[in-house]
């Protein structure tokens, strides 16, 4: 016993509908495979473009000859519109194939906020203190593209804020200045005579054992 299956396209309705129908052996010759070749073909880009084209001509006279720019757009509009599901399931069907049968979804970027920059340095310097290094205010600045040193002051408060809240280690203590190899002098998160310390807290703790902060919680007040 065979199946022979067919795929017919609908006009209306962007969809392919699978029927199954009961065929012998001796009837299987191949005319059915043929057949849903030819439906398969009727549900491409050319066919859609040929569809349209003769629903163009057949609307009359004044739709090949229009009046006014403004009535030909309205017509091609219409068409476009008729059509557009059914193109969308066709560059669907195309995607899915390249991508080997799945569909892809593009990464999301990060947004250009301050606390969106917050997390783009937390997850550098948790990357720094397993290295166990510090990193200079430009460094970072050009690793998370903020523009210029000037402006980590409040994505770095942003992390430190964080930290205290789930009493962690000062994180934004290892970014530090060129010349003095200590925070700036605004960083207050604890004394100047504790950041050595405080430093030796941070390379010790395990930052990849915790969730990091969502931009959410680093934007909260």
């Amino acid at each position: 016993m065979k199946f022979a299956i067919s795929f017919l396209p609908r006009t209306e309705i962007p969809t392919i509908r699978a029927t199954a129908s009961r065929a012998s052996p001796k009837s299987t010759n191949g005319s059915h495979l043929k057949a849903s070749s030819r439906s398969r073909k009727a549900f491409s880009l050319k066919a859609v473009a040929a569809e349209s084209w003769s629903r163009w001509k057949a609307s009359g006279p004044s739709a090949t000859k229009a009046t006014t720019p403004a009535a030909s757009a309205r017509k091609v509009a219409l068409l476009c519109c008729h059509h557009l599901d059914r193109l969308r399931v066709l560059a669907i069907a195309c995607v899915v194939r390249l991508n080997g049968g799945t569909i892809r979804q593009m990464a999301k970027p990060f947004p250009n906020s301050e606390a969106a920059w917050g997390l783009r340095a937390y997850l550098i310097l948790i990357g720094c203190a397993a290295d166990r290094q510090t990193v200079t205010y430009d460094a970072l600045a050009r690793r998370i593209k903020r523009g210029g040193p000037n402006l980590l002051a409040k994505p770095l408060a942003m992390i430190t804020r964080w930290c205290q809240q789930h009493s962690l280690p000062a994180l934004a203590c290892l970014v530090v200045e060129q010349a003095t190899g200590l925070p700036a002098p605004g960083f207050d998160a604890v004394s100047r005579d504790e950041i050595p310390r405080e430093q030796e807290r941070v390379l010790a703790f395990d930052w990849y054992a915790i969730f990091p902060p969502t931009i959410e919680e680093l934007a909260e007040d």
